[in-house]
């Protein structure tokens, strides 16, 4: 139950984030520029957006690793999920917490996305 509560949280910190930032935009210098730069608060944005989607990336995995285990379903998966069951195994082997796991799933965020081809460059 927690975890959901988790992932609302940070579902909606990325609704937040979404907002555009020219819409915070102030005009200056007497109203003759109103269009002011806002990429430096577009790039930090971004860069808070990336560790949001890989934490809430990382919840998402650890709940179906745990329930997975529960049910002792892996047995029947397929070779892909078998593949991402063992790699998500081996970064929560030993955790004493929930919080622990995830901070370790956050740093298989690599990993993990190396086995999604999305196609879009594709070559």
């Amino acid at each position: 139950m927690l975890t959901q509560y988790t992932a609302a949280a940070l579902s909606a910190r990325l609704r937040e984030l979404s907002m555009p930032s020219t819409v915070q935009n102030i005009p200056t210098s007497g109203f003759q520029e109103d269009v002011n730069s806002m990429s430096a608060n577009s790039a930090i944005k971004l860069h808070e957006v990336n560790s949001l989607i890989a934490q809430l990336i990382a919840i998402l995995a650890y709940d179906a690793y745990v329930v997975a285990s529960a049910n002792n379903a892996c047995g029947s998966c397929g070779k892909a999920a078998t593949h991402v069951y063992g790699i998500i195994s081996r970064y929560v082997a030993g955790t004493q917490s929930h919080s622990e796991a995830i901070t370790k799933l956050v740093s298989a965020i690599d990993e993990l996305s190396s086995l999604v081809n999305l196609g879009i460059n594709p070559s």
